[in-house]
């Protein structure tokens, strides 16, 4: 399950998200009995948390159950000759056409780093 903006949530729903991490279980709206599911979590926010938890603007006991792996990725902003190592991302293909399609991501010039690109060398992949 991926939460955008998870700095955003307010305290209350810090404390269900937090309740429903820590027994995997939830209830519908409108449900009579609590339902149990196995997910994993995917977060991102461009808030510094680790300040928010310090300033008691977000749950630090939250805050370490989900800070398992931090990545921190610069924004693509004003970066237009490095964001080709973001190339793929988008190209949405079935996982037994994975390795051909890596193949020819490496194969792809750098140079090539237009809006089109990614387009294009996925549809090259289905083929």
């Amino acid at each position: 399950m991926f939460l955008d903006e998870i700095g955003e949530m307010s305290p209350y729903l810090q404390a269900k998200l937090l309740r429903f991490l820590s027994d995997g279980s939830f209830r519908r709206v409108g449900g009579e009995r609590e339902v149990k599911v196995d997910v994993r979590i995917l977060s991102a926010t461009h808030r510094d948390l680790e300040k928010m938890v310090s300033d008691g603007g977000f749950r630090e006991d939250l805050f370490y159950r989900l800070n398992v792996l931090n990545l921190e990725v610069p924004p693509l902003r004003g970066a237009a000759r490095t964001s080709c190592c973001w190339r793929g991302t988008s190209c949405a293909r079935p996982a037994r056409r994975f390795s051909a399609c890596s193949a020819t991501w490496r194969r792809t010039p750098i140079r090539r780093c237009w809006p089109t690109a990614g387009r294009a060398t996925c549809a090259s992949c289905r083929t």
